[in-house]
């Protein structure tokens, strides 16, 4: 079971009345590609935010009654129980990787990373509260918050 399935309810009421760092995050992504994910996506507010903004998104959420509520607001959406730390999805199956105060809550960072860095495509962007280099070696992280593409140019 996840650790925040205890939480999910409580966690839906304050997101529902607060902002998360979403506001500022938003500034420092790039303009949408072939597909996003949202690594710990909770109720999927973001991934909602993400698809009104002109991405194709889905999220992965480890606690099944977060994703029931994502999918309850949004059954069109993509929303799949998975961690950061396996993620169910191809090598370079994404051109953007967002995990928004997520880091700090997985049980494994150096895989969540290195996960995220497996399914970005190359030359791909990641947002996150840490910085994320797309590479086949274990990924590094600083306390920066940056777009790959944005570092690269």
């Amino acid at each position: 079971m996840s650790g925040w399935e205890p939480h999910a309810e409580a966690w839906i009421a304050w997101a529902h009345g607060h902002d998360d760092g979403w506001s500022a995050f938003v500034e420092l992504l790039p303009p949408p590609g072939r597909a996003t994910l949202d690594v710990g996506c909770g109720e999927g507010r973001h991934v909602r935010a993400l698809r009104a903004l002109g991405h194709r998104v889905g999220g992965v959420e480890p606690a099944p009654s977060l994703v029931d509520a994502a999918r309850a607001v949004d059954p069109e959406g993509d929303y799949r129980v998975a961690t950061a730390e396996r993620l169910p999805f191809d090598d370079d199956a994404f051109d953007l990787v967002v995990a928004v105060n997520v880091l700090s809550c997985v049980g494994d960072l150096h895989a969540a990373v290195a996960e995220a860095a497996r399914v970005l495509a190359p030359a791909a962007g990641s947002a996150s509260r840490s910085r994320i280099r797309r590479t086949r070696r274990p990924a590094r992280t600083s306390t920066s918050t940056r777009t790959r593409s944005a570092s690269a140019g």
